[in-house]
C-alpha cells in the first residue's frame, strides 16, 4: 500500500546523548514463508519482538526467538538470522558509551550475542520483556511505537542515573569512521 517497510529516525532530541537512530519495521509473510537474512550492526541495538519466529547465530549457538524484548551485542561478523510468518519489531541503537553509563553489560561481553532483556534491566520499576510487549501494543501503528520506546528510554535513563556517555567517545568513534587508519596519537592531540 505504499508504506514503508520500516521507519527509521534519529531519536527526540533529548535522547541523543545516548540514542543514535530508533526504528520500527513490519512485515506481512505468509506464516508458511521464511526470511533468510543478517544482521550487521556495529552498535549495540535494544530489540522489541512483537511477531515471528526468529531464529540467529549467535556466539551462544542457534538462538530461537518470539516476542521478547532483546539486547542485541554489536556484531563483529554477519550474525545469520531467520524470520518465519509476518513479523514487527521496534528497535533503539545505541550511541558509543551508552551501554556503560546505562549500566549495561561489558560491551566485549555482548559481541555475537543476543540477550534477554530481563536478564540486564528488567524488574518490577521498569518493566519485564513481557510487559514490553503490552505497553507497545504491537496492534497499534509504528509511530507510536517509536514514541513508546523513546518514553521507556526516558524511564532507563533516568533509573540509571541520567549521566551521559563522554564526548570523546562518540568523538572516536565518529573519526575511526571517517578514516579507519588515522593515527591514534594524532587524536589524542
Amino acid at each position: 500500500d505504499g508504506e514503508p517497510l520500516s521507519n527509521n529516525r534519529a531519536p527526540a532530541e533529548d535522547l541523543a546523548p545516548w540514542i543514535a537512530r530508533v526504528y520500527a519495521t513490519q512485515v506481512e509473510m505468509s506464516p508458511k514463508d521464511t526470511l533468510v537474512d543478517g544482521l550487521l550492526s556495529d552498535t549495540p541495538v535494544l530489540r522489541v519482538i512483537f511477531s515471528g519466529k526468529w531464529t540467529a547465530e549467535t556466539r551462544d549457538g542457534h538462538g530461537r526467538y518470539g516476542p521478547s524484548a532483546l539486547f542485541f551485542g554489536a556484531q563483529t561478523k554477519r550474525m545469520p538470522v531467520t524470520v518465519k510468518g509476518s513479523f514487527a519489531s521496534v528497535g533503539v541503537a545505541l550511541k558509543p558509551g551508552a551501554v556503560s553509563v546505562l549500566k549495561g553489560p561489558n560491551v566485549a561481553d555482548t559481541l555475537d550475542r543476543i540477550i534477554l532483556y530481563d536478564h540486564i534491566y528488567g524488574h518490577k520499576e521498569w518493566g519485564s520483556s513481557a510487559q514490553m510487549i503490552q505497553w507497545f501494543d504491537p496492534a497499534g501503528p509504528a509511530e507510536r511505537w517509536l514514541k513508546v520506546a523513546e518514553s521507556l528510554f526516558r524511564d532507563l535513563v533516568a533509573l540509571t542515573g541520567g549521566k551521559q556517555p563522554d564526548p570523546l567517545i562518540e568523538a572516536f568513534d565518529k573519526a575511526a569512521f571517517e578514516d579507519p587508519n588515522f593515527a591514534i596519537a594524532e587524536f589524542a592531540e
